[in-house]
This record gives structure tokens, C-alpha cells and sequence, in this order.
């Protein structure tokens, strides 16, 4: 049998769990694999057995992260304001606008700060005109919304490892929703704003999804849930 086979495949939480602590939010981080993983996520790969393996990784990871939070209350359980800077293409940015009043899963992670200056820093805002110039790429900040209702579980989760002590830094995992609410883009500076609320659910999906079950949106209750 395979490496892929065999050692991905395999959803044994007893099995992996004090890997996974190891891993998952100290490392995440110090940028060991979160960033290849965003990257691998995004990637377009064909390869049905690379995706197989690479889901069932991602259950166990996502798994483990939402166990994490649920027994070191971790998940953000209030409204609170966060941002996320990053540089798009404008035909990225170009599907967000077209995504406006709509709801859309983000793949990778979202790394998100309740000091707005922190994504102004790493978009670049302050020299949108150079990065447009030199990468053809927009400044873009992300305004999110964390919606919270009692008996919800967030999407947000506190990250206690930030190496900026004066900032709360909040994960969000990939394959969470938001509602997509404005999308300001400024041709003239090459800067966008995409506020976006947060979507949250009632159980930790990934429990059911790992038995097979699906997803869907409630839209009487505004959640995603499993059926």
C-alpha cells in the first residue's frame, strides 16, 4: 500500500491527536506548512488520489483545531470587527464583486487581526501605487463581521501563539463561509475593501462530515448545518 494510501487515508483520531496538538497552533503560526497548504488548497490539482489524501488530512487538521478551541474556549463568542490584508489580482477581486449578496466558502486560511493597522501593513495600503507597478496587484483589506448568536459555533478561533503580543490574532479555518456584503474597489489608488459577515453552525461539521454526511445552508437560520 501506498504512503498516500496508507498514511493519509487513515482517520484514526486516537491515533494522530498528539501529532496534531504538536502541529496545528504553534506551528501554524511560525508559517511551517500553513502557507503551503493555502497554496496546495488553491492549487486547481487533478489528481483524484492527491485530493482524497489530501481531504482526509484536512479532516483530521480542521478536527483537531475545532477540538482545540472547544476545550480552551477558544472560539470568538462575541460580534467583534476583524481585518485580513492581503495583495489580489483585480480578476480576483473581480469575483468578489460578481459574489456580492451572496455566500462563499474560503478555501485556505484567513488570518485576521482586531487591530486594522496590522492589514494595512500587510496589503501594502500605503504603497498600493509600487505593488500595482511592480506585481499588478491591489491592496486589499478584508472587513469582517463575526456574527455571533447563542448556542452558535463560531468560525473564528483565537490563536494564543501570535508573536504580537498587543494584537488578538483569529483564525479562520478554510472551507468557512461568509456572507459577501460590499465590495469597494478603487481603480484610481489600487486599493479594495470586501466586508464580509461570518457564518456560523450549531455543530462542528467536520464530526459529521467525516462519516460521510453533507452540508447545506439554512437560510430560516442563517447557519450551515449537515444532512
Amino acid at each position: 500500500m501506498s504512503l498516500i494510501d496508507d498514511g493519509f487515508i487513515t482517520f484514526d483520531i486516537k491515533k494522530d491527536i498528539d501529532t496534531l496538538e504538536k502541529l496545528t497552533i504553534e506551528e501554524y503560526t511560525k508559517n511551517t506548512f500553513y502557507g503551503g497548504l493555502n497554496k496546495w488548497l488553491r492549487s486547481g490539482i487533478t489528481s483524484k488520489k492527491i485530493i482524497l489524501a489530501f481531504k482526509h488530512w484536512y479532516s483530521r487538521f480542521m478536527y483537531y483545531l475545532n477540538l482545540y478551541a472547544q476545550q480552551n474556549k477558544k472560539f470568538i463568542n462575541k460580534e467583534i470587527e476583524l481585518y485580513h490584508g492581503c495583495r489580489l489580482s483585480y480578476s480576483i477581486l473581480l469575483k468578489y464583486e460578481r459574489a456580492k449578496g451572496k455566500i462563499i466558502l474560503e478555501t485556505g486560511f484567513k488570518s485576521t487581526s482586531d487591530e486594522k493597522y496590522v492589514a494595512i501593513g500587510v496589503s501594502f495600503r500605503k504603497k498600493s501605487s509600487d505593488l500595482y507597478k511592480n506585481r499588478h496587484l491591489f491592496s486589499v483589506i478584508f472587513i469582517i463581521r463575526n456574527i455571533y448568536k447563542n448556542n452558535l459555533i463560531p468560525n473564528g478561533i483565537e490563536v494564543n501563539y501570535s508573536e504580537f503580543n498587543y494584537e488578538k490574532e483569529v483564525l479562520f479555518q478554510p472551507f468557512s463561509f461568509f456572507y459577501v456584503k460590499e465590495v469597494k474597489i478603487d481603480l484610481a489608488n489600487y486599493t479594495a475593501d470586501i466586508y464580509l459577515d461570518t457564518i456560523g453552525k450549531k455543530e462542528i461539521l467536520e464530526e459529521q462530515i467525516k462519516y460521510g454526511k453533507n452540508i447545506k445552508y439554512n437560510e430560516n437560520e442563517k447557519i450551515m448545518e449537515v444532512y
